[in-house]
Order: C-alpha cells, then structure tokens, then sequence
C-alpha cells in the first residue's frame, strides 16, 4: 500500500530560520532556474566549489547521506505539517452474464472470458494504494427470467442487489473490504442475460451517489455486448433478441453532467460481433465511454483512429490486453496530488525551500531512499515535482514519478524542508 497520509511527513519551513546557517554549513549554494539549491560537497562527485547555475539532469536519484543530513536538519525546520492525498473513488460495473463463460478467439490458454476478468480484476485491486476507495457491483449475478413486460418491474429481478459490494477504503492487505472483493470474483458462476442499463443505474444510484466520501469519482463498466435487458428488467435475456442501448448512454451522461462522476467501459471480446445477430456493439460502448468524459483525445465512434472505449477484441491477447486495459484506468485514476494541510496564517511554502523522498517499500535504508527533483509543470524530465501554480498547498507528481509510486503497494513519499531544494548532480 501507499501510505499517503499517516506516513507522509511534510516539514515545512520559514525562510528566515534558515537565513543564518546558509553562512556557515560548510555548503555552497548555486542559482538554479527555480532559484537557489543546497550542493553538497559530495553530491554526485560535484565539488562543493562549484557556483555555476545547476541544472537537473535526473529527476530521480539515489538520496546520498550528504543530502539526507542536510535536509533533515533540525535546525532548518520552521513547523510542520502532514500531506493529505484526496483518494479516489472507484465502482466496478461487471458483466457476469452467460456469455461472459465463453472463450474468446484472442485467448491463448483457452480460460473463458470471465476467468481472465476475475484474475485481471483481482490482481488490479491488490495493486491500489489502501486509501482507494472501491466498490463492485457483479451483474447480473443471478438466473434472469425472460419476459416480455412493456413496463418496468423491480431491478431485483435481473440484478443481484444483495450482492453488490459497497464502496468503502480498501485498507491494507487483508483487509475485509479486499477479501469481501476478492471473494464476490471468486464466487461467480456465469449466467443470465444483460441488464446493462438497470446494473449501471443501480450502482450509480445505491452504489457511487450513496458514498459520502470525497473525492475524484470513477464508474469502471466491463462488458462483451449490448443490452438483451431494457431498464426495468424488460427482455428475454437472449443475444438474437437485444435491447436498445440508450438508456445505458443516458444513465452515463447523467453520471457526468450532473454528478460529476466520469465513467471508463471495456469491451470484452463478443462485443465486435454478437453470436446471433453478428451485429457489432462497439460503437455503442465506444459512444458510452464519450459520454463518461472518458474518451481520448482524437477517438470516434468508427474505430477511426481508435474507439473511445478500450476494445479488447483487439488485443492480440485478451489477458495481456484486459490487464493493459486496467493498469490505463488506474493510472489516470489515482492523483499525485498531495495537499500540505496546518499552514501556519501568514505563511507561504516555497518550492524553494523543499525536499521530496521516496522511500521505496515504505524502507529507510539509505540506497533504498530516492531524492525527487524539483520540475516545472511541463515535467520535461517525466520524474519530479511542483507546486500547484493555482493553489501552493498541493504538490503535485510528475507521471513517471506517479506512475512508479503507485505500483510500490509500500511506497512512502515524505516531503521536509526548511533548508534549499538539493539537486542530485548525476
């Protein structure tokens, strides 16, 4: 796990405590482009003579003893404060219908299509930090009963409600919330037919909108076809007989426009051509994704360069494309945006006078502590950090840098200051 807020320590610092010991800690300083850093006399095989402008040419290195006594200085600490990072809030919407007991023609160790998704799924929420907050809602998760009702009946009678896991932190590893997730995966037998529009409704009404926590809100939707189940449980279930795809598209744009929540969709394999009516779904999930605020730039309903949603039935091989897919989500998902929290009134945090350490694992060992440079918020270097230039509180990672935290499950980031930014000199 990542501990964002615990364990990140931030010692923030007044530039005036600092003013005198410039003079005498056996440092020279140099003008860099963001203003004046710390060069150890060691740094780098750098000589501690050396008063020439400084330029980063890493923006992650190994955090020398020279460098760790200089930062962690007592003398140099002002006040301190903790860093908040605002968790993410994420619901998955997964097919579990009949068809998903199929395998695909793009596997290559002939497992079904939900046996990839479950191991997929499993393994993507053993990699998010402890503070992510998640919730899954596995559809239809139960027989469906065809009907041919004109109108709508209860979503319990095509959705397995009771089922539906409740979005809540995900703690450590084993943690009740991981074990109730990793089990509901385990425990599922394919079956039924596809409400898809009922299935979103319901865990965007009694799942996301019925969280209470704050933060970034994402619904993750997986599928491999369209609809064979309108809203309020209508339909035979059966593929030759699919249903209108609108009132998914509608419950997705609400989800955006009016509460904010952005919605990514897989499409599974089957969804580029349905058994029965050969008809091809993906520029419906494709125009699903658009309306979630989810599409990449350039992307149409066409293929054309790309959809908009990740098209698995493209992937030269569902479990390396599935699990690619997911990786994609939770790295646009998780923020690198850390809130310093206490400022003393009067106060302002100088980039200047800070320092960033990753711990790699959560260890202290000195060749197991990285220094993070300073960067501007173009991150020319793709390791670094800044300050947000709308707001000075938030320090913000660049993507390398993000990306590589996110994957150390024990990662600690501690952000001190109160003497100059170092700049490792490679």
């Amino acid at each position: 796990m990542i501990r964002y807020c615990s364990s990140i320590a931030f010692f923030a610092m007044l530039a005036l405590a600092c003013a005198s010991k410039k003079a005498n800690d056996g440092t020279d300083t140099a003008t860099g482009g963001g203003g004046t850093f710390v060069v150890p006399g060691t740094t780098g095989g750098t000589s501690s003579t050396n008063t020439q402008p400084i330029t980063p040419t890493s923006g992650l290195s190994d955090l020398t003893q020279d460098e760790f006594n200089t930062i962690t200085d007592a003398a140099c600490v002002g006040w301190s404060s903790e860093g908040e990072n605002l968790p993410a809030l994420i619901d998955f919407v997964v097919d579990t219908s009949g068809s998903m007991s199929d395998i695909a023609k793009n596997t290559t160790d002939q497992r079904s299509k939900w046996a990839i998704t479950a191991e997929a799924l499993q393994n993507a929420i053993d990699t998010l930090p402890a503070m992510t907050i998640v919730g899954m809602l596995l559809w239809p998760n139960m027989p469906t009963v065809p009907n041919h009702n004109t109108v709508g009946i209860d979503t319990a009678n095509c959705v397995n409600e009771g089922a539906m896991i409740p979005l809540a932190a995900l703690g450590p590893s084993g943690s009740g919330q991981r074990s109730m997730l990793d089990g509901a995966l385990a425990g599922v037998a394919p079956q039924g037919g596809t409400p898809m529009a009922d299935a979103y409704t319901y865990a965007l009404g009694y799942g996301m909108n019925a969280s209470t926590a704050s933060g970034p809100r994402y619904m993750v939707l997986i599928t491999d076809g369209q609809p064979t189940i309108d809203l309020g449980c209508m339909g035979t279930g059966q593929e030759a007989y699919p249903v209108t795809f609108q009132p998914v598209l509608d419950s997705i744009s609400s989800a955006w426009t009016t509460f904010g929540v952005e919605t990514f969709v897989i499409g599974s394999p089957g969804s580029e051509e349905q058994s029965s009516t050969h008809v091809d779904g993906r520029n419906l999930l494709s125009e699903a994704a658009r309306a979630g605020n989810t599409g990449p730039a350039g992307c149409s309903d066409t293929g054309s360069p790309q959809y908009c949603h990740f098209d698995m039935s493209a992937a030269a091989d569902f479990a390396t494309g599935f699990t690619a897919a997911l990786q994609a989500i939770t790295g646009q998902i998780l923020a690198c945006d850390f809130h310093i929290t206490n400022v003393p009134s009067g106060q302002k945090i100088n980039q200047n006078l800070l320092n960033v350490i990753y711990e790699v694992n959560g260890s202290t060992a000195l060749g197991d502590m990285k220094l993070v440079a300073p960067s501007d918020p173009s991150c020319p270097q793709g390791n670094g950090w800044y300050l947000d230039p709308n707001d000075e509180t938030h320090v913000l990672l660049c993507a390398n840098t993000c990306d590589l935290v996110h994957k150390d499950a024990g990662a600690v980031l501690n952000f001190r200051g109160g003497c100059d930014t170092i700049i490792n000199i490679n």
